[in-house]
């Protein structure tokens, strides 16, 4: 667990440990990569997965919950794509991240179609899906399996939380677009209040263009 400060400061990505209020476990990143695969099981195959190239930098993805705190909320996303004469039945979604502060809470999944953060291209949304993780990396299975034919999607993956933060980890390696992220309360002061790119809102470098995570499931 996570035992820097809970208190947000000016910047929502961190590389190191307990630097400006947001820590990074890169210390831990060898063990996190062979996890992924072995996490699927019974769950199908991976779909999607790009948790590789850690760049050991994360970024803020968390719903702010206290009202004195909700200028903080933060969401990260990502785009994928379901190859053309396939459909994806996505039973798990798999992050890499970390906590600052208790390492314990609720996530929301959302997902558009082309267009990410807009609620006229939203397919999916997935409230309050519950972890026990203690490090911020988890496998998150979807109460209903999700559909997806062929086509360009972007994912959000969201922590709900009182005290903690979710940080999201960072691949260097690009597929698709580059990762997009919003503060909408600019708590932050990175003047993000519309969704930009990670690598425009924070100290990420270039690099760091996609977030980690891989979808497991079937393929049709």
């Amino acid at each position: 667990m996570n035992t820097c400060s809970t208190v947000p400061t000016a910047n929502p990505s961190r590389h190191g440990h307990c630097r400006r209020g947001v820590a990074t476990l890169a210390l831990s990143a060898s063990a996190l990569f062979a996890s992924p695969l072995a996490l699927a099981g019974d769950s199908g195959v991976a779909l999607w997965d790009q948790i590789n190239g850690l760049t050991g930098w994360t970024i803020a993805s968390t719903d702010r919950v206290i009202v004195d705190l909700q200028p903080f909320s933060t969401q990260a996303a990502d785009d994928l794509a379901v190859p053309a004469g396939r459909t994806w039945r996505i039973t798990d979604v798999r992050v890499l991240g970390e906590f600052l502060g208790r390492g314990i809470g609720t996530f929301a999944i959302t997902v558009w179609k082309d267009r990410p953060f807009h609620k006229s291209t939203q397919v999916a949304f997935y409230d309050r899906q519950f972890t026990t993780s203690q490090t911020g990396s988890m496998t998150l299975t979807l109460p209903t399996p999700l559909e997806l034919p062929a086509g360009r999607y972007w994912i959000s993956v969201q922590s709900q939380s009182f005290e903690s933060v979710w940080q999201w980890s960072t691949s260097k390696h690009r597929h698709g677009a580059s990762a997009r992220w919003v503060n909408p309360g600019d708590g932050y002061q990175t003047g993000c209040t519309r969704p930009s790119r990670v690598v425009d809102c924070t100290d990420v470098p270039t690099p760091g263009r996609d977030l980690a995570f891989a979808l497991y499931g079937t393929e049709q």
